[in-house]
């Protein structure tokens, strides 16, 4: 039997619509694992959950999807 896996959610840092940022500040603030890219606003990894883990994935787009299953497996 397969042992479930955490919930992987990729948001963007998009535009500025009320909504979507109040959503990416709900997810950073619950998130066990951050993954961000290089070109994030670092401002916004402070709202991140103190004891979450924050990765750097700089621009790595073909491994990116690898270490979020990775994240999401060992959760």
């Amino acid at each position: 039997m397969l042992k479930p896996i955490g919930t992987v959610f990729i948001v963007g840092g998009g535009p500025e619509n009320p909504d979507l940022t109040s959503m990416r500040h709900r997810l950073l603030d619950e998130a066990d694992v951050v993954l961000h890219d290089r070109l994030i606003d670092l401002h916004l990894l402070e709202e991140a959950k103190p004891a979450g883990e924050i990765i750097s994935v700089g621009k790595r787009q073909d491994q990116i999807a690898g270490i979020l299953v990775i994240a999401a497996q060992t959760l």
